[in-house]
């Protein structure tokens, strides 16, 4: 049996050493990688949850809003016009939706009104008023990148609060929040939905 030696075993144990540290590099690198997976993931929960808080709780003064316009106005649901509806809403957002303290400035709160269209956006990125959220979302698909929207879509379409995710443009990437009615009157289909959403990147720049 061939005797190894000196020169072999030293190159041995070189590979040997450079094995063990590319290893240890590795499962450094990993652990860092699984670590920034648990935070991301964590973030993405925890504000989607402060976020329908955020929501459930401005849909339920939305109910108050209504109601009470209602009565100044000397209204009722069967004689409000589109006009009257239109005005209330824009109230509203001016009123309780500009005024919520978001997480990061890059945040956007939203109401989607009666008719499916954006009630008003301070947001510089949005240009489509006049069209319904199912009109506009492809056109900024081709315009701005927007993917990942269907399930926000749905929800917002059939009224559901739900949280998810989406992106609007490509630059801002990943936008995380929820969404919740204003369910205002059944009877006549007036219900609205109101949104919270936030870059999942400046989220995490906090």
């Amino acid at each position: 049996m061939k005797k190894r030696n000196a020169s072999d075993n030293s190159q041995f144990s070189f590979y040997l050493l450079l094995f063990l540290t590319l290893g240890l590099v590795v499962l450094g690198w990993l652990n860092v990688y699984w670590q920034y997976v648990s935070l991301r993931e964590a973030t993405k929960k925890a504000t989607k949850a402060a976020a329908l808080e955020i929501v459930r709780s401005t849909s339920r003064a939305a109910n108050s809003f209504w109601n009470d316009q209602l009565t100044i106005l000397g209204l009722s649901e069967d004689t409000i016009s589109t006009d009257q509806i239109r005005a209330i809403e824009s109230q509203f957002f001016a009123e309780y939706i500009a005024p919520i303290q978001l997480l990061v400035p890059e945040g956007n709160a939203w109401v989607i009104g009666y008719n499916n269209e954006m009630v008003f956006d301070t947001s510089v990125d949005f240009p489509y008023f006049g069209m319904t959220i199912d009109e506009f979302l492809p056109v900024q698909a081709q315009n701005g990148g927007a993917t990942q929207y269907e399930q926000m879509l749905q929800d917002v379409l059939l009224r559901h609060e739900s949280t998810g995710e989406y992106i609007w443009l490509t630059e801002k990437g990943l936008e995380i929040g929820a969404w919740a009615p204003a369910i205002l009157d059944e009877t006549n289909n007036i219900k609205w939905m109101i949104g919270l959403t936030t870059p999942l990147s400046a989220v995490l720049e906090v």
